[in-house]
């Protein structure tokens, strides 16, 4: 069976493969990416997320005042709570789900650049 062999091999299958006559659709992307990219895009895929939370967690350390904090904490709560969703929704169906996810990402990023510069929110009022 083709499914078979290609799970063993850990490579997926399209999105419309032999063994099925519908889109193979899961309310779930890590189902989804293993049926589509294998138990490799998989792992792939959870190292990318592990990388971005292990980032946003080191970021603590780089906190200066309340508006930092604030704002490193609710970033990681929605990523937090993003990863979780991602468990019973996919980023390749509605596209407010992939905008959000990657703008939480991004948002994760562009907070670690402006927290090893100068930090956020009271840094950029002038000083009296």
């Amino acid at each position: 069976a083709p499914f078979i062999d290609k799970t063993a091999r850990m490579i997926g299958v399209r999105m419309r493969d032999d063994f099925t006559m519908m889109a193979i659709g899961s309310h779930s992307l890590y189902i989804e990416i293993i049926f589509v990219a294998g138990c490799i895009g998989l792992f792939l895929f959870i190292l990318f997320q592990f990388l971005v939370l292990q980032y946003w967690f080191a970021q603590r350390r780089l906190l200066k005042n309340d508006s930092d904090k604030i704002i490193w904490k609710y970033l990681g709560m929605a990523l937090i709570g993003m990863d979780i969703w991602l468990v019973t929704d996919t980023i390749f169906g509605p596209p407010f789900t992939t905008y959000g996810y990657f703008m939480i990402v991004g948002g994760v990023l562009v907070l670690g650049d402006l927290l090893k510069k100068r930090g956020t929110g009271d840094a950029f009022l002038p000083k009296s």
